[in-house]
This record gives structure tokens, sequence and C-alpha cells, in this order.
């Protein structure tokens, strides 16, 4: 899932965290199928922050920004933007880590997905728990796989991931 990388990045190689073969995302609320396939990839660019702590551990804390877009038919993560704040602790050689968090997706006409994450060394599930205009009512779950790429800047990490399983939009 992760290659082999320093401690920070590999932590946020998170959940952060989508090719368009279809624009779901950015289609009318009566245009989105009432469920169907989360099948998206991502770029993220990430910056955070860690302490030492017991066990030769350090608790991390961090930002991510995301830009998601449909890896295959109909995926309902489509052009969207996203912002996600996270926290949990790592190994200073990012061998192993764990982390939980939170994100908000946003198209162009403004209305939102909130997703639940939480991911490990070995990877990651996802949660969409709720949105607004289009996405009202919106649930699912995915899987979540990342992979950094490289700091540009002093404690900024950047790389890809994918997204990967299926929604329910309730009416």
């Amino acid at each position: 899932m992760h290659a082999h990388h320093p401690a920070k990045p590999s932590v946020l190689a998170i959940a952060f965290g989508a090719m368009a073969l279809a624009s779901v995302g950015n289609a009318p609320a009566a245009e989105i199928p009432p469920e169907g396939p989360i099948e998206s990839t991502f770029t993220w660019t990430s910056r955070q922050e860690a302490m030492p702590t017991a066990g030769g551990m350090e608790a991390v804390t961090g930002e991510a920004w995301l830009v998601l877009t449909a890896a295959g038919a109909g995926s309902i993560l489509d052009r969207l933007g996203a912002r996600c704040l996270y926290a949990g602790e790592q190994k200073p050689d990012g061998s192993e880590y764990g982390i939980r968090g939170r994100c908000r997706f946003v198209d162009a006409d403004g209305d939102q997905i909130f997703e639940t994450f939480e991911e490990t060394h070995a990877g990651g599930t996802g949660r969409l728990d709720g949105g607004t205009g289009k996405f009202s009512g919106i649930t699912g779950e995915h899987t979540i796989t990342s992979e950094y790429f490289g700091s540009p800047a002093e404690g900024v990490y950047q790389g890809i991931g994918r997204k990967k399983g299926s929604y329910k939009l309730a009416k």
C-alpha cells in the first residue's frame, strides 16, 4: 500500500484523501442515482505536527487537502475538493502508524459530503456520513489506499490515493 518512506509522509498518506468518466459529483440531485459506486482517485497535500511520546512513538495531528476525480463510471466522488483534519500516533520511521479523522468534500456548487476515516500502515477505511444539497442523506463505505510521492517543502507532503466502495442516497 505505502512505499517505504519517511515517517511523516506515511501518516499523511491517509485517507486523503479521485479521470473523469462520469460527472456524477456535479450532477443535479435528480440525476444522482439512489445508490452506486465509489471509485475515485485523489491527490493530496498535507502538513502535520508531531511530538515524541512514550514507547518510542510520536503523537501527530495534521491537515490535508485533496482533489478527487472518478476512476470508474458513475463514481459519486468526482470533481471534488476536500479538506481533512486528523490525529493519531506513529513510529518516527513511519513503519507503523494509526490515525483517525474527518473530511469535508465540496463540489463547484458548494454542495458537501462528509467523511470519517481510519488508516494504519496496512490500509484504511472511510465512511460517508451525510451531506448537503444534492448529497443530502448520503451514506457509504469504502477502502482507502494511498502512496507518498514527496516533500516539496519543509513540513509539506504529497501523494496520490484511491477510494473504492459504494454509496446510498436516502430520499
